[in-house]
C-alpha cells in the first residue's frame, strides 16, 4: 500500500479533502481498501478485520 500513498489523493473527490482530520480518515480508508484488493488473496484482511480497521478510523 505504501507505493500508492502519494497517488491516493487522486481517488478522493477534492470536496472531501477540505479538512485535515477528514482527509486523514479518508486516506486511512483508502489504505484499507487497497489491502482488500491485494493481488494475493491470503494477504487480504478478513471482513471482521476490515470492520475493526474501519471502526478504529471512523469515530
Amino acid at each position: 500500500a505504501r507505493k500508492y500513498q502519494t497517488k491516493m489523493h487522486k481517488f478522493v473527490d477534492p470536496l472531501l479533502r477540505a479538512k485535515q482530520h477528514e482527509r486523514a480518515q479518508i486516506m486511512e480508508c483508502v489504505k484499507v481498501a487497497l489491502l482488500c484488493i491485494h493481488h494475493h488473496a491470503k494477504h487480504r484482511p478478513s471482513m471482521s478485520e476490515v470492520v475493526t480497521m474501519l471502526g478504529s478510523i471512523i469515530v
